[in-house]
């Protein structure tokens, strides 16, 4: 049967989880070990040697990486409709299909989280990797409110330039932190202990600002603010009032045939006049890949200054 995977999947899902029983026995006496016990409680993370070890100072994989973001922020494939189900050669080269960490991709890539198509399971993630994955999968969740201070980061020429907006939102919202010469190291490896933190704070902030369902009786999607704008772009845009200072700005390419359309802001030009000229690029489904036979919405977002009105412009 078709829906045959997605049964094993859950099923895989819940006996990796039901094997961390023990508590960690190698973790320090501070606050980040709490986190980490609270996050075991959950069954969010597991350890080694049957849940004993931690070893949080061990570098994170990718494989492990996406499969505590989709853990944490509860990402899942109940909101879609498949004509077959997902396999994880739809969207990657290089992730199994058997393995204990292949419906976490799957999971991911379905949902809109901007995963590398040659992404190695096995190689080790970076900080602004981690950061931008679990800012994305954040946003996918919900709306939630950002203040708008611009952190000065020392190292942020060696930061992916589409990183830098996700990390710098996560700085705003104290899930991820500078040291005390501003730097937050974009390229070095990000350790468990450090990643399994900013999910457990990622938890705590999408708690302290749930997200309410549009008012059906009210225009729009019933929050205040929100400004449809006239383009003439395959791309349409809308802007959302998030409080007084920041605005939400959507791109959205409109329905698609499968997750092999993607669209993705490349720059924002901010002009003298109060303009944000919003880039993007459309990328389309590559030859002789095959892709999740799913009807998607691309979608791009963007937060602003409250000040600016935005347009956008395709490169």
């Amino acid at each position: 049967m078709k829906y045959k995977r997605m049964i094993v999947l859950t099923l895989t899902i819940l006996m990796i989880f039901a094997t961390s029983v023990h508590a960690f026995n190698d973790l320090p006496d501070n606050m980040e070990a709490t986190k980490i016990k609270e996050l075991q409680k959950k069954g969010i993370i597991q350890g080694y040697t049957d849940g004993e070890l931690f070893m949080g100072q061990q570098n994170l994989t990718h494989a492990e990486g996406v499969h505590l973001i989709v853990r944490g922020t509860e990402l899942s494939l109940a909101a879609f409709l498949f004509n077959k189900a997902p396999l994880a050669s739809d969207s990657f080269d290089n992730v199994p299909e058997d393995k204990w960490y292949t419906d976490a991709f799957i999971i991911a890539a379905v949902n809109g989280v901007e995963l590398p198509r040659g992404i190695m399971p096995s190689a080790e993630m970076t900080r602004e990797e981690f950061a931008h994955h679990l800012l994305t999968a954040m946003l996918i969740k919900g709306d939630y409110p950002f203040t708008k201070m611009l952190y000065l980061i020392s190292d942020d020429a060696d930061m992916n330039p589409d990183y830098s907006h996700s990390i710098q939102l996560l700085l705003n919202a104290k899930i991820t932190q500078l040291d005390e010469d501003n730097n937050f190291y974009p390229k070095r490896a990000i350790t468990r202990m450090e990643a399994a933190v900013m999910v457990y704070d990622t938890i705590e902030f999408m708690n302290a600002h749930p997200y309410v369902m549009p008012d059906p009786n009210l225009p729009g999607d019933g929050t205040v603010g929100e400004e449809p704008i006239v383009s003439d772009n395959p791309v349409t845009i809308s802007a959302i009032k998030v409080n007084e200072d920041i605005q939400k700005v959507t791109l959205s390419w409109g329905e698609q045939p499968n997750p092999g359309y993607q669209l993705k802001i490349s720059k924002i030009d901010y002009k003298v006049d109060q303009t944000a000229v919003i880039y993007y690029t459309l990328h389309y489904p590559e030859d002789g890949m095959m892709y999740a036979d799913v009807i998607t919405t691309p979608e791009a977002v963007t937060y602003l200054p409250a000040s600016y009105s935005p347009t956008i412009e395709q490169e």
